[in-house]
């Protein structure tokens, strides 16, 4: 055999080989894949499917306890339906407010006149911002932001309902809750070789749950015996506490105080930065027409007393006071003047200051007042040494040892004292002299 023929029968295997051989192309691998999915589809649809069986029944079942309980309660069963799928924490019903849903309730808003002239004034000045402007990207910040917040509360008492339905269902929720809380703590107690204690108390005294408290033996054994008090007594305190701010349980009046007088000094000034955008900002209560509405052209709304300063205000004047400033949303808060109201505000403290309502106070005037003042010169250093009265000397007798005549400078105007004291330490010297001369007259 040849070698041409040899080559010719190894290509021939070769390509046979190849022929014979199984490729897979992409049509075969996509055929194979989408066979997979339809596979897996089909699995999870039948599993689904008993799910949802399930939860039809569940839903069904549901519904017709809601519908009863609605008919005992005497309300709406949507509304009631929407109080179960929110107290269940699964589901949320309401969406967060947006600026355009904001500016449109606020055009159609009525305002409530049992609340103060300061809070309808500002929602009257709302109102109409909302409907002069075209869209919401032209209305300011620190107003959309009051629309929102406004758009917000609407929301909570469509959720809360009347007073009577929430009372019920806020027991039954609080003590369901509290519940749930010490089994798991229990459980968590005994898992973990931990020590655990939960106490819930009320925050408002119209509310009708009593204080619940869980406590591990060991916890309640430190309060029963180091602290000296019940677990009755302990969490009855901390209601007091979290109702009423008796403070005077951890502290004495003037702390109490000083604690208030400070929180409600930062809360002011945090909102007065916030709105000037200066973080040196700070507040002037003395001086504020001056300092706060002329110089930043800001106002404090809503503040709850006449008074215009927490330096002189009590604890509980305090307390409401800081109540204001940190509520939700705050009935005392920081706004910007338009130019005619910061006119108007200072023809309203010109008025005040002519009829006498309100002292302004002034500096204090310096004994030099009218007259010339310059540098401090060589000159007049001079002059100021010349018109100072004399040093006075004064002997210092040492009392170990030998007595020694020490003259030493005292600011003192008589001179004729320092010429007696010369005499006298001269004696002293020609006596001390003396005895020398007897010393050695002996030996």
């Amino acid at each position: 055999m040849t070698i041409a023929d040899r080559i010719s029968t190894k290509v021939k295997k070769i390509v046979t080989r190849g022929k014979n051989a199984k490729v897979s192309t992409r049509a075969t691998r996509n055929g194979l894949a989408n066979r997979d999915r339809r596979r897996d589809a089909e699995v999870r649809s039948a599993r689904q499917g008993k799910f949802y069986d399930a939860v039809l029944d569940f839903i069904e079942d549901q519904d017709a306890r809601i519908a009863e309980l609605a008919a005992s309660l005497e309300v709406n069963f949507k509304y009631l339906r929407g109080i179960v799928l929110r107290m269940g924490g699964h589901i949320k019903i309401s969406r967060k407010s947006n600026r355009h849903n904001a500016m449109k309730y606020v055009r159609h808003m009525k305002v409530d006149p049992e609340l103060d002239p300061d809070e309808q004034a500002r929602i009257n000045d709302l109102i109409v911002v909302a409907k002069e402007a075209s869209s919401s990207k032209v209305i300011p910040e620190h107003q959309m932001m009051q629309m929102i917040t406004l758009l917000d509360e609407k929301k909570r008492r469509e959720r809360e309902g009347s007073r009577l339905v929430k009372k019920k269902w806020r027991t039954k929720s609080v003590n369901k809750t509290h519940e749930r809380v010490s089994l798991e703590l229990e459980a968590l107690d005994a898992r973990e070789d931990t020590a655990s204690i939960a106490i819930t108390v009320r925050t408002d005294p119209t509310h009708t749950n009593v204080p619940l408290y869980y406590a591990h033996p060991k916890l309640e054994q430190f309060i029963t015996q180091v602290i000296g008090m019940s677990m009755n007594d302990f969490a009855f305190n901390m209601e007091c506490f979290s109702m009423f701010s008796l403070q005077g349980l951890t502290k004495n009046a003037n702390d109490r105080k000083s604690a208030a007088k400070s929180a409600v000094i930062a809360q002011v000034k945090e909102g007065l930065i916030k709105i000037t955008g200066d973080k040196d900002a700070r507040m002037e209560w003395e001086r504020y027409h001056e300092k706060i509405v002329l110089k930043r052209r800001v106002r404090l709304v809503g503040w709850p007393f006449k008074s215009f300063s927490p330096q002189v205000l009590g604890i509980k004047d305090l307390d409401i006071a800081l109540k204001a400033l940190t509520s939700d949303p705050p009935t005392c808060f920081w706004q910007p003047m338009t130019p005619e109201q910061v006119e108007a505000a200072t023809q309203k403290r010109n008025e005040e200051v002519e009829t006498g309502a309100v002292v302004e106070k002034t500096r204090k005037e310096r004994a030099d007042k009218g007259k010339k003042r310059g540098a401090y010169t060589k000159k007049r250093a001079v002059e100021d040494a010349e018109k100072s009265a004399p040093a006075r000397k004064k002997r210092v007798v040492t009392r170990s040892g030998q007595k020694k005549a020490v003259a030493v400078e005292s600011d003192a105007e008589d001179g004729s004292d320092s010429s007696d004291d010369s005499s006298g330490s001269d004696s002293s010297a020609s006596s001390s002299s003396s005895d020398d001369d007897d010393d050695d007259d002996d030996e």
